[in-house]
């Protein structure tokens, strides 16, 4: 079967009801959760979009993982350990995702263009959530995929 087309029908539900709740596009939640987790191979406690956990987080609510970040300094890529958040269901992941957007004062901008998804996008890789330099264009790719899945 297509894996794009498993990821959708798996997923939307989810970005769906966040979308419907806070506004967060759904097709930008899609390909943004389908980048970070490797099409849904990848996700190590439930958390879709590779968010980190908090400085406070309770133990069950954290996990360390080996990731791979991108160094500006040095322009190469890293293998570094990191504390991510632990979700108990990927609808969890979809939820926090949104609140964590909404919330944080670095992606007000990327918040003025929820009707734009390729906007918002760019605006939340402008605001820095992954250090990967191409990660706007990685997202927007990844939509124009799913977009054929998604109406």
């Amino acid at each position: 079967m297509n894996v794009v087309k498993t990821f959708v029908d798996t997923y939307r539900p989810y970005a769906e009801q966040s979308e419907k709740e806070t506004g967060i596009p759904a097709l930008f939640s899609l390909a943004q959760a389908a980048l970070e987790s490797g099409w849904g191979k990848n996700v190590k406690g439930n958390n879709m979009f590779g968010i980190k956990a908090r400085p406070n987080a309770m133990p069950d609510d954290e996990q360390l993982i080996l990731t791979t970040e991108y160094n500006k300094r040095k322009h190469l890529w890293e293998k570094i350990k990191a504390w991510f958040r632990k979700y108990k269901t990927p609808k969890e992941s979809f939820t926090d995702h949104a609140l964590f957007l909404l919330s944080n004062p670095r992606y007000k901008k990327a918040l003025e263009y929820k009707q734009y998804p390729q906007r918002f996008a760019q605006e939340v890789a402008e605001a820095g959530y992954a250090t990967d330099p191409n990660y706007a264009q990685k997202l927007i790719t990844i939509m124009k995929m799913i977009k054929p899945y998604f109406n």
